[in-house]
């Protein structure tokens, strides 16, 4: 089991009756940071051994899962609280919702890869070679704590998505108004993992 948390770890209950509904995420405690990014060596090394083509079949899944969610009509709950929260029109939260699975399509994330990394996806899990006698390989930069804001949960996604196929030890604290979406697409992937 890779160790991904890419939500707010909640480590101590708030009683109901203190904090509205919506609101009741925690921030993560230092002492987990501390202890979370010193594993970050381990949990990289585990996520390139996985190799691409797993990591990718990995977020491909979450892109099938979540398109028939989508279609199945179990996310109009979501969608209804994204509405309010956002105040976006429906049709707009709709359009969001559908794209995520376009965040999370193979193609994508090998364009994505292949276009912005020197020795594309190969690199990631051996050297490449680039030039005659040249080779590449790509190692994870570190750990990536990714904070976002806005209504949109398109934005969040991208980097995310491009951290975590990239290898990298991923923290992702998404805004309180997409939240309850960025953790049910994540919930996907921990349930796919």
């Amino acid at each position: 089991m890779i160790l991904i948390e890419p939500l707010h770890p909640i480590k101590e209950s708030v009683p109901a009756d203190q904090v509205e509904e919506p609101l009741k995420h925690l921030e993560p405690k230092i002492s987990w940071l501390r202890e979370y990014l010193s594993q970050a060596k381990a949990i990289q090394e585990e996520l390139r051994s996985l190799g691409y083509e797993k990591r990718v079949r990995l977020l491909e899944g979450v892109r099938r899962v979540w398109t028939e969610k989508l279609e199945s009509g179990s996310l109009e709950v979501l969608k209804k609280e994204l509405v309010k929260n956002t105040g976006y029109s429906e049709l707009m939260v709709e359009e969001d919702l559908r794209f995520v699975a376009e965040v999370f399509k193979k193609e994508n994330i090998d364009s994505l890869i292949n276009s912005g990394l020197e020795g594309g996806v190969g690199s990631l899990d051996d050297f490449v070679e680039v030039a005659p006698g040249e080779y590449v390989s790509n190692l994870p930069a570190g750990p990536a704590f990714i904070i976002a804001s806005g209504n949109s949960v398109i934005p969040p996604l991208i980097p995310t998505v491009t951290s975590l196929i990239t290898n990298n030890l991923t923290i992702l604290r998404p805004s309180l108004t997409n939240y309850i979406v960025i953790k049910e697409i994540f919930k996907t992937l921990e349930d796919l993992g």
